[in-house]
């Protein structure tokens, strides 16, 4: 393994997903770690509600969340770090808002060219 020192070569994904997606690049030696931008499927809790608010009514969502703490969607609305296809919070926002596939789709694209 010729080029290094420890005859090992480094191996890592392409794409690690977490919370918010991390992509990895490699370019020669060196490897660039970043927040992937524009992911459809996962958007920060902040980038969120920026696009609720710029394309819908933040206040008409706060007053849908419900009052029980246990409850998923109060949860992932106060505490939660990102929305993801499918969660409570993205479940809550459609219903409150009755949207449909094709309008939640754009709010995410939205929100995911937001900064995070």
């Amino acid at each position: 393994m010729a080029g290094s020192p420890f005859a090992v070569q480094p191996q890592l994904p392409a794409q690690l997903s977490g919370t918010y997606p991390i992509v990895v690049t490699k370019s020669g030696l060196a490897y660039n770690i970043a927040y992937g931008s524009g992911v459809a499927g996962t958007v920060t809790r902040r980038q969120w509600f920026e696009a609720v608010a710029a394309l819908y009514n933040m206040n008409t969502l706060f007053a849908a969340v419900a009052a029980d703490m246990n409850d998923p969607a109060t949860i992932q609305f106060y505490a939660g770090y990102g929305v993801t296809t499918g969660d409570a919070l993205y479940l809550l926002t459609q219903t409150t808002f009755a949207l449909n596939v094709t309008q939640m789709s754009a709010l995410l694209a939205y929100a995911a060219n937001l900064t995070p």
